[in-house]
């Protein structure tokens, strides 16, 4: 790259710019919800080892309305119709999803 500047004077530099194939983190993860939208139960499905699991589910002001330990199958029956994150926690888990609970 040649750069000018207000006087004619002229200097040439090299600019090198690392590439980033992928960034690799332990601790996010794709998690798979269904049904969604939900009524009575939501299965929750992470590939990964939930062992010491955590699922806690919060209303859109942050405020939590159900939180156990992980199963497959979560009753959200007593939970007010509405759009929740669920989040699963674990030592080798952070993942978060949308769910939307219907009547």
């Amino acid at each position: 790259m040649t750069i000018t500047d207000a006087l004619d004077c002229e200097k040439v530099a090299g600019v090198t710019v690392p590439s980033m194939v992928g960034v690799s983190s332990p601790f996010v993860h794709v998690l798979s919800i269904r049904p969604n939208p939900a009524d009575d139960f939501i299965e929750i499905v992470t590939g990964l080892s939930t062992k010491d699991a955590e699922v806690i589910l919060a209303d859109i002001s942050g405020r939590v309305v159900l939180q156990s330990p992980y199963y497959q199958r979560i009753n959200i029956s007593s939970v007010t119709p509405g759009c929740y994150m669920l989040r699963i926690l674990s030592p080798d888990i952070n993942a978060t999803g949308r769910v939307m609970v219907v009547r």
